[in-house]
């Protein structure tokens, strides 16, 4: 397997780590009048706290100018710390194996008897995403969290309509978009720009009741610059803990090691 085409996997399982499961349709809730726009942002920012433990099956695509891709996974993420991915073959067994937390990232491809495997700097996860993200934001955003918006020291503009309340956060030359939804009190769309130019757009959709969790059964991610795109459907969630030994790779003997690649990144 090429240098490229191990970026292309790693890029698909990197947008994996979001929750859901079969589940009741959210009540809505209308919004009334928001008379602080910071107090009312950061409680429905904080709203999205999600079980330390959860794990589920998704399906997922991919769409780029370099590959489409179509499959189903299984995962256990525990927030904030660790996740870990099985991308799924035609015969829904597991042919990738992905486990990263805040030190390290690693993929075990056994049909090549090879293991990769790294530092989980953010200049290693921007390899895999297209774009400057840390570890803890790459896992904000799999747990259906947008990426963290500071809002201290940041202009925040309210514009509402009947559907929307859209906030609009603006820091230096960073500006952050968040539509939530009046009816459910809950994000629907984020933006992310940088001197005007969008880098990143992510859709909730279809929220859905899960025990004690309101969390979309769809995400939808863009990242224009690169032309990606990637959908998540959630078939399934479990809120139980799980055993960390699932965050420890078993390797067998005479395993290939190797480094991330990085000098034919794009």
């Amino acid at each position: 397997m090429g240098k490229k085409s191990i970026l292309k996997l790693l890029l698909i399982t990197s947008f994996l780590f979001a929750p859901a499961c079969t589940a009741n349709k959210i009540i809505p809730h209308r919004t009334s009048r928001i008379s602080d726009n910071k107090e009312y942002l950061s409680k429905i920012l904080n709203s999205s706290a999600i079980n330390s433990h959860f794990s589920g099956k998704a399906k997922l695509k991919v769409v780029s100018p370099e590959i489409n891709f179509t499959s189903k996974a299984i995962f256990f993420l525990k927030n904030p710390s660790s996740i870990h991915l099985e991308i799924l073959n035609f015969f829904n067994q597991p042919h990738i194996f992905f486990i990263a937390n805040n030190n390290y990232i690693q993929m075990y491809i056994p049909s090549e008897n090879k293991v990769f495997f790294d530092k989980a700097t953010k200049e290693n996860i921007s390899l895999l995403v297209g774009m400057p993200l840390d570890f803890n934001d790459l896992i904000s955003i799999f747990a259906c969290r947008t990426p963290e918006v500071a809002l201290e020291k940041s202009e925040i503009i309210l514009n509402q309509n009947t559907e929307h309340s859209i906030f609009e956060i603006i820091n230096k030359n960073k500006t952050t978009k968040i539509w939530i939804d009046n009816e459910i009190n809950k994000i629907s769309k984020y933006k992310c720009y940088h001197n005007n130019s969008l880098q990143m757009e992510i859709e909730y959709l279809s929220y859905k009741q899960y025990l004690n969790n309101h969390l979309p059964s769809l995400i939808k991610l863009t990242i224009p610059s690169a032309n990606y795109r990637l959908s998540l459907e959630f078939n399934s969630l479990n809120f139980n803990s799980f055993s960390d030994k699932l965050f420890k790779m078993n390797i067998p003997a005479n395993t290939e090691v190797h480094a991330f690649p990085s000098s034919d990144v794009q």
